[in-house]
């Protein structure tokens, strides 16, 4: 312990005699500590940190998959999902679900809830018991049986005010009765949609177009999500193996509807951060080289310039801000409504119409649209048809709207007409398509007055009438994809986005007017997600912005520690060579050929620090790819520009003790030691 006390003692004095070079390692470590410490509690919270299920690492996602590509697809359909439960060996349980929204009318105001249709294997999952009461069971699921409903802990706490009496309490969603039999801890959100859960009344989550229909005999139309949970000792391995194996016969037997369709499993874990994985690997990178910096503190910037590579991240996401989203996004209200799932296609027609005129004759609105898929909101659908004469099948995205939807938008339009009020429900099917579509459609032809057909569950013929600019539909950075717009009324759907251009000002002081609009038509319908287009599109650029955000300050603080490092150790060598600095000098050695001498001596090891950190960033560009858009991973400029910017920062810190070796005084360095 003595001898230990004694070590401690006289590194102490040693850090007081040299009291710069224990500023610079204090601040050097802090700097990188602190960073590394605040990302990777980023990095275990969503990365590392295991979802709160027992035995998480048994729960995976069940999806179908293009088999050319190995490509995912987003859902599937009921058949499949039965077919899928019924020839597996490998899961203890299956389950599916179907997200929708509907109108809750309790208190002043109804209000649009997030509500997830599920099995009622869907608890057993993911085996979570409730807070209190209990979850669905498979007597629930009858046709006809009783309205019953499970809440999340958030929607029990904000609206019911936590009331454990919950349970057996009558509420009024959508129109109908409900009781509510049991309230889920609030880390239950498996789909990270859900604010309550409802039964299937055939043990299928119903189709949207078509809720009061069994949709067990459904196989060409997708639209659940899958939960499984493997048996104890089932690899991910064979449970892929086995549902490719169950795709296969499923393709044989269903040509039509499966052709080329294969199936996956995905851990759960995996799924829920395929979004951000890439970028957090990126950011952990970063602070990784960040505390090798930090310790080292050594005179090159190999570390640096990799972790630098944030300046490609940041030329990207100004280039992504500048992208043409193919529409008018300024000035521009937006928000869903729909009535409850039961109602018959009239209602539902005659509800949208009245909601837009009435929005369209207030004060201050200069046009009204309402769409079935608003860009940038989440979600897509799609359906495949023929030509007319062709056995060859084209898919699409579709979209169903009202006349005025596309002078709203501000959608260009290319060639022939868009709706007008001449087309109505009763009159001839008409379609307009978008420039994607007539690209893939006719590439040698006017697509105007041809017909596609084959449409849709009803087997539909449509001329087509009209051709729109494209747009960027589910992100900025994914191309423009074929997208096919019906009119509402000759298309139907369950649930609209409505959107609102004012003549002039913010778009959100319509808000109060708009609502008692819609109010006007049905008291029990709550206005939901409402908020600008722009800040529509801004949210889904918020993990790249984040993303951005920290390499950005990493890189900083990396170019700091570096250069911090540079002028220590550069200042060290001009104090070790005091005396011979000084025999230079007095030799007759000029200012100029010191500083010369000290700032080449720097310069050699940024040179070769630099040098590294090329090398090293090239190894790093399949990492960042996927964060990068309209800039090459390897783009000639960018390396060019950050390591002119790597070696001015490193002149600079040279400059310092080189400038103080040239004010050697020969006399006094000649005396020293």
């Amino acid at each position: 312990m003595e001898t230990t006390l004694r070590d401690i003692r006289y590194g102490l004095r040693m850090l007081r005699k040299d009291l710069g070079f224990t500023i610079v390692a204090v601040v050097a470590l802090m700097l990188a500590i602190a960073s590394t410490t605040v990302i990777f509690s980023v990095i275990n919270g969503v990365l590392l940190r295991p979802l709160p299920y027992p035995e998480a690492d048994r729960l995976v996602t069940l999806s179908p998959t293009v088999r050319a590509t190995n490509t995912p697809r987003d859902a599937t359909s009921p058949a499949n999902y039965l077919d899928w439960a019924a020839q597996n060996d490998v899961f203890a349980a299956m389950a599916a679900a179907r997200g929708w929204q509907g109108n809750l009318d309790e208190g002043d105001a109804p209000e649009r809830l997030r509500v997830t249709m599920v099995t009622a294997s869907f608890f057993r999952v993911f085996e979570t018991a409730p807070l209190i009461g209990r979850t669905l069971q498979a007597a629930d699921e009858q046709p006809g049986g009783a309205n019953v409903v499970v809440l999340s802990q958030g929607l029990w706490d904000r609206k019911f005010g936590g009331d454990r009496n919950i349970v057996g309490r009558g509420i009024r969603f959508d129109g109908e009765a409900h009781t509510v039999v049991g309230v889920m801890p609030a880390s239950f959100s498996p789909d990270d949609y859900g604010e309550l859960w409802v039964p299937s009344p055939f043990g299928v989550p119903t189709h949207a177009l078509r809720p009061t229909a069994d949709p067990r005999q459904i196989r060409d139309s997708n639209f659940l999500d899958v939960f499984a949970r493997m048996k104890p000792g089932v690899t991910i391995q064979q449970a892929r193996a086995q549902m490719d194996a169950i795709a296969l016969r499923l393709e044989k037997d269903y040509p039509n509807d499966n052709m080329g369709q294969g199936a996956t499993a995905t851990r759960l874990q995996e799924d829920k951060v395929s979004g951000i994985r890439s970028a957090l690997i990126m950011l952990g990178a970063a602070v990784g080289f960040l505390l090798l910096i930090g310790c080292a503190n050594i005179a090159n910037l190999q570390l640096a310039r990799g972790a630098a590579r944030a300046r490609e991240v940041s030329k990207s996401f100004g280039k992504l801000m500048k992208v043409d989203p193919g529409f008018t996004p300024a000035n521009l209200l937006v928000f869903d409504i729909g009535l409850p799932a039961g109602s018959d296609d009239a209602r539902n027609l005659n509800f949208y119409q009245q909601v837009v005129e009435r929005i369209s004759s207030l004060p201050g609105v200069a046009r009204v649209g309402a769409v079935s898929r608003l860009p940038f909101s989440g979600g897509n659908s799609g359906r495949s048809f023929n030509l007319v004469g062709s056995e060859k099948s084209y898919d699409a995205d579709i979209r169903v709207s009202t006349p005025d939807y596309f002078r709203t938008m501000g959608i260009p339009l290319l060639r022939g007409r868009v709706f007008t009020e001449q087309d109505t429900p009763n009159s001839a099917r008409v379609c307009v398509i978008n420039e994607a579509a007539a690209r893939m459609l006719f590439p040698n032809d006017d697509p105007i007055g041809k017909y596609i057909t084959n449409f849709g569950p009803d087997s539909e013929t449509m001329q087509i009438v009209g051709v729109t600019g494209n747009i960027r539909h589910l992100a900025l950075d994914t191309p423009p994809r074929a997208e096919l717009y019906q009119l509402l009324g000759q298309g139907k759907w369950p649930r609209m986005f409505v959107a609102v251009r004012p003549i002039a000002g913010n778009p959100l002081a319509l808000l109060p007017s708009v609502q008692n609009a819609v109010w006007s038509v049905d008291g029990n319908v709550a206005l939901g997600n409402v908020r600008t287009m722009e800040d529509t599109i801004a949210r889904t650029l918020l993990k790249r912005k984040f993303t951005m955000t920290l390499l950005t300050i990493f890189a900083g603080i990396a170019i700091a520690l570096a250069s911090i490092g540079l002028y220590g150790v550069m200042s060290y060598s001009v104090s070790q060579r005091t005396r011979e600095i000084g025999i230079r000098m007095a030799l007759g050695a000029q200012r100029r050929d010191v500083l010369q001498l000290v700032i080449r001596q720097g310069m050699l090891l940024t040179m070769v620090g630099v040098g590294l950190g090329l090398a090293g960033s090239f190894g790093l560009t399949r990492l960042i790819s996927s964060l990068l858009f309209g800039v090459s991973a390897t783009d000639i400029g960018t390396f060019g520009a950050v390591s002119s910017l790597l070696f001015v920062i490193a002149l600079l810190a040279c400059w310092l003790p080189a400038r103080r070796a040239s004010r050697v005084d020969p006399i006094v360095a000649l005396h020293t030691e």
